[in-house]
């Protein structure tokens, strides 16, 4: 028979819950106080007589801006942060680190607490993933595909920013040694081509990299290899050095640098089967 039995219990202090389902259908609420197993039907008003139920999917660390848990396959709409438009993403609780975030659009699987700074709310509850057999196979796989966010060692940014040095240096006195002059394409394309063999090597090494670590290395390997690259054109061009020279030649090779990082990183990803961390949006636009 459908329902609960027993008394009220006053007082319910805040614990994970379950959401309990029959077949596909919700149909209450668990927690555990004191080892007491308690069950509700609308999360309200708790008893101690069990509800009828095949299986029981656990509560996510996060809640929707009414405070409503949000539990593990739940379909969420995320609000707007930094550049990122409002998206919607299934919330997924994995064994070993907590709450994560699968973007259906993008496939990018992030933990939640790394979407935004401070405690995260969703816009609100949209749906569920639960009791979809063709989605089954997607959401292992999207939990798999999980790494943590990691950022760019200091080696990973010395290897990188070496290459960025000497493919700027080599060029430039291949240009020279050639034509007389120094050109700013072949500087440039000596650039691309070095990040270009150490992002291969690196994949070859290491495996696949993270959207988070492409910007991290970029960045860092941006500032390093700005400062070589400025060194080399003064003790190559010492006639030209002054203050506003080299302000103005730290300040275009570090944006040059970190704009093709950005962009070799990026192709070489696309070219390798994408970034880890995520799937590919031709496996999730079906679900």
């Amino acid at each position: 028979m459908d329902g609960y039995y027993g008394e009220p219990v006053a007082d319910v202090p805040p614990q994970i819950w379950w959401r309990l389902y029959r077949g596909t259908e919700p149909v209450g609420y668990r927690q555990k106080i004191n080892n007491t197993d308690l069950y509700s039907t609308d999360g309200y008003c708790w008893k101690g007589g069990r509800i009828a139920h095949d299986h029981a999917v656990v509560q996510t660390e996060m809640r929707d801006r009414g405070n409503q848990r949000v539990f593990n396959l739940d379909r969420v709409y995320m609000p707007k942060t930094g550049s990122q438009p409002p998206r919607e993403a299934v919330a997924l609780e994995h064994p070993e680190h907590g709450t994560l975030l699968w973007f259906l659009e993008s496939g990018e699987v992030m933990h939640y607490n790394d979407f935004a700074s401070g405690y995260v709310r969703c816009e609100s509850i949209i749906g569920s993933l639960h009791g979809q057999p063709s989605a089954a196979e997607l959401i292992r796989k999207a939990v798999e595909t999980y790494r943590p966010k990691v950022g760019a060692t200091a080696t990973d940014v010395l290897v990188f920013a070496v290459s960025a040095v000497l493919g700027v240096v080599l060029s430039g006195l291949a240009m020279f040694t050639a034509l007389g002059n120094i050109g700013s394409g072949g500087a440039l394309l000596g650039l691309v081509l070095a990040l270009a063999l150490t992002f291969k090597w690196s994949r070859r090494t290491h495996g696949a990299f993270t959207r988070h670590w492409l910007k991290s290395v970029s960045w860092k390997t941006a500032g390093v290899a700005a400062f070589g690259i400025t060194t080399a054109w003064a003790l190559f061009s010492p006639e030209t050095v002054g203050l506003m020279p080299i302000i103005a030649m730290l300040v275009a090779s570090t944006v040059v640098v970190f704009l093709t990082t950005m962009l070799t990183g990026a192709t070489n990803a696309w070219m390798n089967g994408g970034f880890a961390g995520e799937l590919r949006r031709t496996e999730v636009v079906s679900v």
